[in-house]
């Protein structure tokens, strides 16, 4: 199988909605919840999020990358400034949580995978992750941060709680931990 990662742009916009409308989280947040203020969340309609998603990819934004194997859309990986994350970057929480000294400026974070059942277990997350670093590093990050999920600790373990990938792949990723955000989080971060 040869897989293939590259940003999201207005020609990948019919791959991007395709791997949207996987059934759970994708197809009602359209990878929009930390861009979106707590606030505004609760009421705001799914088609919202498609057309604020669509928005970012058509005016060439590229919020995120697109992983296809031999040519088809099978996976997604949210990647983007920290700034664009409104909700990250603005909450008081991640401002206490952080080590005294911690400046998240020029950082980009990692927010969402997706990838489509016929391709999970098959090392996906990872390429994308490799992908994702790389496109924040070449667009001039300071480094990536992420909230992948702690499996060890977590007490469920889905498919939709997988969005933000898992610990072990980070690690494996040089990404080191940067505090705790709960039992079942890590905030992690790999610098440049």
């Amino acid at each position: 199988m040869a897989i293939e990662v590259r940003p999201a742009s207005a020609d990948t916009w019919p791959d991007v909605e395709r791997l949207m409308r996987t059934p759970g989280d994708p197809e009602s947040c359209w990878c929009q919840v930390f861009r979106v203020p707590r606030e505004e969340w609760e009421e705001r309609p799914v088609e919202r999020n498609r057309d604020d998603m669509r928005a970012l990819v058509e005016a060439g934004r590229r919020p995120g990358l697109v992983a296809y194997a031999d040519g088809e859309p099978v996976g997604w990986c949210a990647v983007a400034p920290l700034t664009d994350y409104v909700r990250l970057a603005s909450s008081p929480y991640f401002a206490e949580v952080r080590p005294e000294g911690d400046d998240p400026s020029g950082r980009w974070a990692v927010t969402c995978f997706v990838v489509l059942p016929p391709a999970r277990g098959a090392g996906l997350v990872e390429r994308m992750l490799d992908a994702a670093v790389e496109h924040a590093r070449v667009n001039g990050a300071t480094g990536v941060e992420a909230m992948p999920l702690d499996v060890d600790n977590a007490a469920h373990v889905t498919a939709d709680e997988l969005y933000g990938g898992t610990l072990s792949a980070f690690e494996q990723a040089g990404f080191e931990r940067l505090a705790q955000l709960g039992p079942e989080r890590v905030l992690v971060l790999r610098r440049f």
